[in-house]
């Protein structure tokens, strides 16, 4: 048996935790949804998205504050 604090509510719900597993591995198993994954790709995205961060700084060129707007908000040029 479990006992979770439900999201967003304060009730509590008591579940067995076998169900539960059975449930989750339940939809995890569908084809339509989900798909294992062969390799974890997390550092070569990682390193993708460095390049991209790097190539747009070099690109982009902030000028000053943008007249008629609150501080923070910058005019691209």
């Amino acid at each position: 048996v479990i006992t979770q604090r439900a999201d967003k509510y304060i009730i509590y719900i008591i579940m067995d935790i076998s169900k539960f597993m059975d449930k989750i591995y339940e939809i995890l198993d569908n084809r339509s949804k989900f798909v294992s994954i062969i390799k974890d790709s997390t550092n070569t995205l990682k390193t993708k998205l460095s390049h991209i961060a790097r190539n747009m700084k070099d690109r982009v060129k902030f000028t000053g504050i943008v007249e008629g707007f609150q501080a923070g908000n910058l005019l691209q040029s």
